[in-house]
């Protein structure tokens, strides 16, 4: 079975809409998602990925609009962590720190980044 890859659409009004296909424009750009914190990979490029957030307005992707499990966007919001890029620059070790999102929910945060991004991290 292949995997879901979608696409951000970033409407003026600010809205983000989801379709078929794969953000990046560029090969860097998808090589370089696959470094960030929350796929467990050292972060030797903070600039980079920091561009990456920016340029795809990552930060503009609330909780809401994730297809989350109801434990974890409960856990992430008692932490006061409202959009994904919070998220992405968080390694796993710490957010199974956060109270009650185990292995489970980190696993399911990594997978939805996944999808996003159009990319398959190996584990």
């Amino acid at each position: 079975m292949g995997r879901l890859h979608i696409k951000l659409i970033f409407e003026r009004n600010g809205e983000v809409k989801w379709c078929a296909g794969g953000i990046f424009t560029n090969l860097w750009e998808r090589r370089m998602a696959e470094y960030f914190p929350l796929f467990g990979s050292p972060c030797h490029n903070l600039d980079a990925l920091t561009h990456i957030v920016n340029k795809y307005r990552l930060n503009a992707i609330t909780l809401d609009s994730l297809d989350l499990s109801v434990r974890t966007s409960n856990c992430l919001r008692k932490e006061n962590i409202e959009t994904f890029d919070v998220i992405l620059m968080m390694y796993p070790y710490q957010l199974r720190q956060i109270e009650n999102l185990g292995e489970k929910s980190v696993r399911e945060l990594q997978e939805t980044a996944e999808d996003i991004f159009g990319i398959e991290v190996d584990k």
